[in-house]
């Protein structure tokens, strides 16, 4: 199989897998309904977390799937 498709397919089963994660995470659903926050501020903070988080931890966890866990080659033929 090319190696670009095994990347797209990938990339599509991590976005799923995210979505998932994120339509069932009540990380603040404590602070909408103790009306601390309306949901366009909720949305905006938790858009802030989940995109620091993934820019500060994301290559830490790449780099340890990518050398640890992982072991595979791709040929370019």
């Amino acid at each position: 199989m090319d190696a670009m498709i095994i990347i797209i397919i990938f990339v599509l089963i991590s976005i799923f897998i995210s979505f998932a994660i994120g339509a069932n995470d009540e990380t603040f659903s404590t602070v909408y309904g103790s009306r601390t926050l309306m949901m366009r501020e909720i949305l905006i903070v938790a858009t802030i977390l989940a995109l620091s988080g993934a820019f500060i931890l994301g290559r830490g966890v790449s780099e340890t799937v990518g050398k640890d866990l992982l072991t595979f080659e791709v040929s370019n033929t």
